[in-house]
């Protein structure tokens, strides 16, 4: 009678909802724009446990083109990350998705956006203050290599990924390209000084973070052509390692690529063979985690 009223019980248990402890908490965040004045939209993702007594690094997503956090936030994305032991965050510049303001295109507002974001981020109870990254995804570099290199230490930032990002405004319009042209308000290469706050391979030169550089064979829009990758990690690298810059440590792509080198086309580094989609997303989580772990002064 009791095995037969204990697999009753299982049934019954199966059928009824459970709750189960919520792993992975969500806090939205208001963050002023000291520039605009504009409200920007933000939110974290971190594990459910997190607090003062128990912080996790934080690394802040930004996406593409013209992309917004508020998007990327519905995706699977950052419950990944967050399940792997980290602050996630996401926000929607002036003028997109939920704040308010206007479109910079990623210029010197939109920069300030960005680093009042951090700052913040680096206020929460649950942040390791001393292990904050940045990933961003394509013309996201514009935004984040301008915040960096304006305000390399305010906060400290530990990281830079940077996923094949266009290095000035050759490359972000694709040699003038119509469709290009038609996303950044007509407005063409030959517009120096309009383009010159948004082009990151000037303003990383300030940066002070590590700094490591993702591409692949055949980028994402420049197919064949990845002298930008070059024109970045040369840029990035400590003058002390030759290159152009005051970042601590530098890298393209994995540890078949030696660390604070810089290259010519015709010497080139190894470039990533093309993945899946789901294959990248694993990629990104990997290079999180390698970053927020690594000595960055002993690179």
């Amino acid at each position: 009678m009791k095995a037969t009223w204990a697999a009753v019980l299982v049934t019954l248990l199966a059928w009824q909802p459970v709750r189960v402890p919520a792993q992975i908490a969500q806090k939205e965040l208001t963050v002023v724009n000291p520039t605009s004045k504009a409200t920007l939209w933000a939110t974290v993702f971190y594990p459910a446990d997190a607090g003062v007594d128990k912080q996790y690094p934080a690394v802040v997503m930004v996406p593409g083109g013209l992309g917004f956090g508020s998007r990327s936030a519905r995706s699977p994305e950052p419950h990944a990350i967050a399940r792997a032991g980290f602050v996630v965050a996401y926000f929607d510049p002036d003028g997109r998705g939920r704040s308010e303001g206007q479109e910079d295109y990623n210029g010197k507002i939109q920069q300030d956006g960005l680093h009042a974001l951090l700052k913040r981020i680096a206020s929460l109870p649950q942040v390791k203050k001393g292990n904050i990254g940045v990933v961003s995804r394509s013309y996201g570099l514009a935004l984040v290599a301008g915040a960096l290199g304006r305000y390399p230490d305010d906060p400290p930032v530990k990281y830079f990924i940077d996923v094949e990002g266009p290095s000035d405004r050759f490359y972000i319009t694709a040699f003038d390209s119509p469709w290009a042209l038609r996303i950044f308000d007509g407005h063409t290469s030959k517009e120096a000084e309009w383009w010159a706050e948004r082009e990151a391979v000037r303003s990383i030169r300030n940066a002070r973070c590590a700094y490591l550089r993702i591409q692949y064979e055949r980028d994402h829009v420049h197919k064949e052509n990845k002298q930008h990758a070059l024109y970045m990690i040369n840029a990035a690298t400590h003058t002390r390692f030759g290159g152009k810059g005051h970042c601590p440590w530098t890298r393209i792509n994995g540890p078949e690529n030696e660390p604070n080198r810089t290259y010519t086309m015709e010497n080139p580094p190894r470039w990533l063979p093309p993945v899946s989609g789901r294959r990248r997303a694993e990629q990104t989580l990997r290079w999180i985690r390698e970053m927020a772990a690594l000595d960055v002064k002993s690179g």
